[in-house]
Formats: C-alpha cells, sequence, structure tokens
C-alpha cells in the first residue's frame, strides 16, 4: 500500500511537471524579445515627447502664459505612461503639442505690429 501512494504521488508530480514542460515549450523567446522591443521602443519615444512637451509649456510659462491646461495635460500623459498606456499619452502629448503651437501663435500675431501701421511708416 505504500508503494501504491508512492506511485500516485510520483505520477502527480510527473504530469504537473509534464504540463509545466508543454507552458515552457509553448512560450516562443522570439515573440516574447519582439514584445519587449516594442514596449521599450514606445517607452523611448513616448519619454521623448513627453520631455519635449514638458520643455514647450516650460519655454510659455518662463514667457509668462498661463499654462495650467497644459499642465493638466502634461500631468495625464504622465499618468497614461505609469500604466504603460503608450497610445493614449502619445496622443495626450499630440494634443499638448497642437494646444502649444496655437497659443505660441496667438502670441505671435499679437505680438507683431499691424500691417497697416507698417505700410504707412515707409
Amino acid at each position: 500500500e505504500q508503494l501504491a501512494d508512492q506511485l500516485d504521488d510520483i505520477s502527480q508530480q510527473l504530469t504537473l511537471t509534464a504540463e509545466e514542460l508543454q507552458t515552457v515549450k509553448a512560450e516562443d523567446p522570439r515573440v516574447k524579445n519582439r514584445e519587449l522591443e516594442t514596449e521599450i521602443k514606445n517607452i523611448q519615444t513616448t519619454y521623448q515627447q513627453a520631455v519635449n512637451s514638458y520643455e514647450s509649456v516650460l519655454d510659455l510659462r518662463d514667457g509668462g502664459a498661463k499654462t495650467q491646461n497644459f499642465e493638466a495635460q502634461f500631468s495625464l500623459a504622465l499618468t497614461l505612461l505609469a500604466k504603460r498606456n503608450y497610445s493614449s499619452a502619445s496622443a495626450t502629448l499630440q494634443k499638448l503639442n497642437q494646444d502649444v503651437q496655437t497659443l505660441r501663435n496667438q502670441l505671435a500675431s499679437a505680438a507683431a505690429p499691424p500691417v497697416e501701421n507698417l505700410k504707412a511708416s515707409n
């Protein structure tokens, strides 16, 4: 009877080991490597976008512009990056960059002298 119990235990261990072996065989390291390479590329790309966006917001703030909305957008992008939601973070950063550029254009046109004044002075 003791041998039968030992045989059952060994059979169960063998079954578990065989299942684990099949799981390991099913994992293709090339697929996993590609997934990791894609994730690393996403991290690098969106991190660089975040740095560029932050520098743009800082430039506007240093110029006296109100940047609270931009800072909130940037904070959202960082939150999405922390959650590994790279596509949403990238989209948020693109929207932030568009909004920053729109404000820059508005500030530039407000600072430029009207065209009528230039013609009159000639």
